[in-house]
């Protein structure tokens, strides 16, 4: 046995047994480098002995005789060691699906338009909006201060393979990027990055490192030593370099790039691995002339095979392996030129189609699936020009097209000295935009001539942003970038405390001083969270960051299992109860059995459409698509065809039901309702303003509704103008209601022609009070508003999770209690009086009780079947029971006297028949007398038949 053998109990992605690595070079116990402090452990541990004087290294030099694998970095094993390590990870699984997210660059350097992301959660909706409004000067996104066309939306995501580590086909094009690709240029994939070393001749300590992202840009690194680790704020990414020579970029979510040299092209590394803070993985392989021919994961669960065509090396095809299957997921079609014009999905369905202008090169044209097309005419600027010494080309006009019918035109003018952009859009609606030295929007004025104005600091984080009304948000962050705090116009403020090292959260403090609490285990996942009542939420998960179990604040456990693709195939209950899912060799969901054992099936096109769903009952949903892959038909289990017409844009513009009646749906150029038509021929109407808010609606007789909105997009009026009546000569006068609202866009007060309502805000209530216009208005005329003496009064208290636990008016208290996972375990009425509940699980009801002074009364206790659904209910002297069908229907109520035998003639008997089309035909009631043995009783039937509309 080794007894160079030691242990360690932090977590390693290396697994033990764990031995000492380093020693000196010169002495040597049993023939072996003897080891001294600060010598290492296959984990990286170091040797730490406290000594009373100052150290004294004897031996030499050390040697390393055993490969040293980092404690602290889970991909070292590969790379060596690191300088600094990763600490315990990065996000956790809901923070990286969009939870609370730190606001990083909205746009950054010339080029990058990928990066629009700013959190609602933390900057404020209306914020949110205008910034997003500001940077696309086109809804079809041009990138407003570059000019830039940009495609990367969902439209551009050819397919999804699910997976521990999924893999997400996303076509990136970006105008400015000069690069050739795969597919062409402008065009880019999520794997489409890599570096490039400028060799100076000074060493490796002085060679410069560039890194290319997938938007084209060429981001400058600087210098990176051996062994050096370097934070880039805005680009909020890390880049290591190993004593190896090997490079990692690690983002701030946890996701992991590893590269490996080009043999193709001298001072450049290739993608060669992306991973995760679990280490899952996608592999990268290249073919000998150094092409990507081959993704897969570790297991080949996924593994996709890219061909190429074999004279201009464009990319036509991507397959699917399983075994020794093969499916083709996605298709490219090429011109003469070899620009991409044409992407088809696995169902042979065409997706998209692009045009492209000869003269610069650059996109001229996309396609949707449902056949409406963007164009765009571009010009070149040859005063300003972009990386390479490129002609800078901008989008100069934009339109939409439906067939030949043009729906929206753009025109756009530049002023690049003064950095401005002035658009007119159909209708001559104008809007102007402002942008700093880092192409960060600074002024953006709307079509209403409504103005924001915008602050960014160096790093283009957004620290200011100023309404037209002259409201102001304030944003601070740490050294890496991380939202510390959000201020609003009202002066209330959100703060945020994060990882020393990773960007997710690990409290929100809200203006009301209720406090949220994040832990992590040391692979990131979150392991508790601590809500603002100190209840504890408590989650467990494997070594491939699944979520194993969780257990809320009372104890209760749900359990998960997955499958090798990290799909869920079971999740238990509380009380134990299962669901299960069953998935094809493809990883397509095949069926799902509930708690009660009834399954439901289901079957999917290669693409992953839901074509069948197979009911318990052995009945079927069917689903019918147009060629472009949008829902046009649906057959339900009862055989009722529903039909669905759209239009280019993919809106529904007719539905035709069972009956054959017709619904229709009529739209403007832009896309808004105009009119719903129902069967009748009779309309609803409405109309918009130039920011496309509702502002008039019409309906079926005559009435009229009318809205108004403030600066900041809040309804101020809405007018009532009632329809013409047959019994009354003279036309009724429009009901008007007004609205006021703080700087943060809270109701204020309320007023018609009755009342006028006003709504007090504090940090953990608020009161109503109102007060006749007639009052209201004599105070206005006599200056004693803040006198005047209000009718009723209305205070609502809640605690400092949200809930409800008070409602205080002249008529009395009402106050309610809950228990840790927020179910209503008490209601207290005036006089001593109150609502109890009492609940199983995580939030079934079981009883109801009634308390009057120290006097209790069961109202009702309830039983429950596997799936929670009520079966029996006592209430007072009766057992009342309920059966269900395995589609979840009713099929009898029986009522009997408390405890009573099954064979007693019940007191109501009621029995329930359905079709198939879940329609009741047949509902039989019997009324027995308690006591009797078991007979037959009279039964009374009602039968019901229906018209195709299910009338």
């Amino acid at each position: 046995m080794p007894l160079d053998t030691i242990t360690c109990d932090k977590w390693h992605c290396a697994s033990a047994p764990y031995f000492l690595a380093e020693g000196s070079k010169k002495v040597q116990i049993n023939s072996q480098p003897a080891c001294r402090n600060g010598d290492r452990s296959t984990c990286e541990a170091k040797i730490s002995d406290t000594q009373e004087k100052g150290i004294v290294r004897i031996g030499g030099g050390s040697v390393v005789v055993r490969d040293i694998m980092s404690g602290r970095n889970p991909f070292a094993e590969m790379f060596g060691e690191i300088l600094g390590g990763l600490a315990v990870g990065a996000a956790s699984t809901l923070f990286r699906r969009g939870g609370l997210k730190a606001i990083k660059q909205c746009l950054n350097s010339v080029g990058c338009t990928l990066v629009s992301e700013i959190a609602s959660t933390a900057v404020g909706s209306m914020v949110v909006a205008s910034v997003t409004q500001a940077f696309n000067s086109v809804r079809h996104p041009v990138h407003a201060a570059t000019g830039a066309k940009v495609l990367n939306g969902e439209d551009d995501t050819d397919f999804i393979i699910d997976g521990v580590y999924p893999l997400v086909w996303s076509r990136i094009y970006q105008s400015r990027n000069t690069g050739e690709n795969r597919l062409g240029r402008g065009w880019a994939m999520p794997f489409d990055v890599f570096l490039t070393i400028d060799d100076t001749g000074k060493g490796l300590e002085n060679e410069n490192i560039y890194y290319h992202d997938m938007s084209g840009r060429r981001l400058a690194l600087g210098k990176i030593a051996l062994g050096q680790k370097v934070f880039y704020q805005d680009e909020g990414f890390t880049v290591y370099r190993t004593t190896n020579n090997l490079f990692l970029v690690e983002s701030a979510e946890g996701d992991y790039q590893f590269f490996e040299a080009n043999p193709h092209k001298i001072n450049t590394l290739r993608l060669m691995k992306s991973a995760d803070r679990h280490n899952n993985a996608l592999h990268y392989r290249y073919a000998n002339d150094g092409e990507l021919v081959q993704i897969h994961d570790d297991a080949y669960l996924t593994d996709i095979r890219l061909h190429y065509d074999e004279i201009t090396q464009r990319l036509q095809s991507v397959t699917r392996h399983q075994g020794q299957e093969e499916k083709t997921l996605v298709t490219y079609t090429y011109d003469a030129q070899q620009r991409l014009v044409q992407v088809t999905n696995a169902d042979k369905r065409v997706t998209r189609r692009f045009g492209w202008d000869d003269e610069s090169g650059l996109m001229a044209m996309h396609q949707y699936a449902t056949g409406v097309s963007s164009h765009y005419r571009w010009q070149r600027f040859d005063a300003f020009t972009i990386e390479d010494n490129e002609p800078e080309w901008r989008v100069v006009e934009h339109w939409l097209k439906d067939g030949k019918r043009c729906l929206e035109h753009t025109e756009l003018t530049y002023d690049l000295a003064q950095r401005t952009l002035t658009t007119v859009e159909t209708g001559g609606e104008t809007t102007f935009r402002r942008w700093n030295e880092q192409q960060q929007i600074i002024e953006y004025t709307n079509a209403l001539n409504e103005t924001w104005w915008f602050e960014w600091d160096t790093s283009r984080l957004l620290t200011k942003a100023i309404a037209p009304d002259g409201s102001e948000w304030g944003y601070t962050y740490d050294e890496r970038g991380n939202l510390t705090q959000s201020t609003d116009p009202e002066q209330q403020s959100t703060c945020y405390d994060w990882d020393k090292d990773f960007a997710f959260p690990t409290a929100q403090t809200l203006p009301n001083g209720a406090a949220w609490h994040w832990e992590y285990n040391e692979h990131g996942d979150i392991r508790r969270v601590i809500d603002p009542l100190g209840h504890i939420t408590r989650l467990a998960w494997d070594d491939q960051g699944l979520c194993l179990g969780q257990v809320d604040a009372k104890g209760n456990e749900t359990n998960y299992r997955y499958n090798a693709r990290g799909q869920l195939i079971e999740q238990r209950d509380c009380s134990g109860y299962p669901t299960t899912l069953t998935y094809d060799d493809w990883g397509q969901l095949r069926s799902l059995t509930n708690a009660q054992n009834e399954t439901t099936t289901y079957t999917f096109s290669e693409a992953g459409l839901l074509l069948t769903e197979c009911l318990p009952d052995g009945t079927e949903n069917r689903y019918d698509y147009d060629a472009t892959g949008q829902l046009v038909g649906i057959t339900d289990a009862g055989e009722r065809h529903i039909l669905l017409r759209r239009n280019r844009r993919g809106q529904v513009i007719a539905r035709r039901d069972p009956a054959g009646h017709w619904l229709h749906f009529h739209y403007d150029t832009f896309g808004r309702m105009q009119a719903l038509e129902n069967e009748q021929g009779e309309q609803y109407r409405f109309g918009y303003d130039a920011l496309h808010r509702l502002t008039d609606e019409h309906d079926l007789i005559g009435q009229q509704k009318h809205y108004q909105y403030d600066v900041m997009g809040n309804v101020t009026q809405i007018k009532t103008t009632p329809g013409p009546c047959v019994d009354t000569p003279m036309p009724l006068s429009p009901q008007v209601t007004t609205f006021g609202y703080d700087k943060v866009g809270r109701l204020l007060f309320r007023e018609n022609a009755d009342y006028r309502t006003e709504y007090l805000y504090q940090p953990l209530s608020v009161t109503l009070r109102r007060v006749p216009m007639a009052i209201w208005h004599e105070a206005e005329r006599t200056g004693t508003t803040a006198r005047v003496e209000y009718q009723d009064a209305l205070t609502f208290t809640y605690d400092k999770v949200g809930q409800l636990v008070r409602e205080a008016s002249a008529r009395g208290d009402y106050q309610h209690h809950y228990d840790v996972l927020g179910n209503i375990t008490r209601t207290e009425l005036p006089h001593q009086r109150a609502f109890e509940y009492l609940y199983y699980g995580s939030g079934h009801l079981q009883q109801t009780q009634w308390r009057d002074n120290a006097q209790l009364t069961v109202l009702a206790e309830y039983q429950r079947d596997r799936l929670h659904r009520e079966t029996l209910r006592t209430s007072g002297a009766l057992d009342n029971e309920t059966g269900y069908d395995c589609r979840g229907r009713i099929t009898h109520q029986v009522a009997r006297q408390m405890n009573a035998s099954q064979f007693v003639t019940p007191v109501i008997d009621r029995r329930y028949r359905w079709d198939k089309r879940n329609q009741l035909i047949e509902r039989s009631v019997s009324y027995g007398q308690t006591g009797e043995v078991f007979t037959a009783g009279h039964w009374y039937y009602h039968n019901y038949q229906y018209d195709p509309l299910g009338n």
